[in-house]
């Protein structure tokens, strides 16, 4: 999140406070922003403390992607669970197993692919995928969450 959310940001404040000093801290763990001198925060997920003020300031939309040269490569998938095996690359905050809820409209369906590389960091995700990350299971190239 730092490298496609929080960079920008940071360039766009310091435009505008051009003096001002930026440390960003990421990590997973709840910070204590007493402890920790930590002024802001920002947490991708749910709410854990109720006493903290914490107003939505985005809402990420996960898409499964899979590159036009790897989809042209295997057969069209005609139901959703066909897809674990093609699932190389994955993001997930670190909850195992991985599990997916898709949906189109009003269907709704769970799946649980089995990645070879399990990431709680976009770029890394990214990174892996745009290495086309290959696996013995499919043609050289993954399918992500992000």
């Amino acid at each position: 999140m730092s490298d496609l959310v929080m960079v920008p940001l940071f360039a766009a404040f310091q435009k505008v406070y051009p003096n001002a000093v930026v440390h960003c801290l990421v990590t997973e763990r709840d910070v204590d922003h007493i402890a920790d001198g930590v002024d802001v925060s920002l947490r991708v997920g749910h709410r854990h403390d109720s006493s903290l003020v914490a107003p939505t300031v985005a809402i990420l939309r996960p898409r499964l992607v899979a590159s036009p040269g790897y989809l042209a490569g295997i057969e069209a998938l005609t139901d959703p669970h066909e897809i674990v095996p093609h699932v190389n690359v994955a993001f997930s905050r670190w909850e195992l197993p991985v599990q997916w809820t898709l949906s189109r409209g009003d269907d709704t369906v769970q799946v649980k692919p089995e990645p070879r590389l399990v990431l709680n960091d976009y770029a890394g995700v990214q990174q892996a995928w745009s290495m086309a990350w290959a696996s013995p299971r499919s043609p050289a190239s993954s399918a992500t969450r992000h």
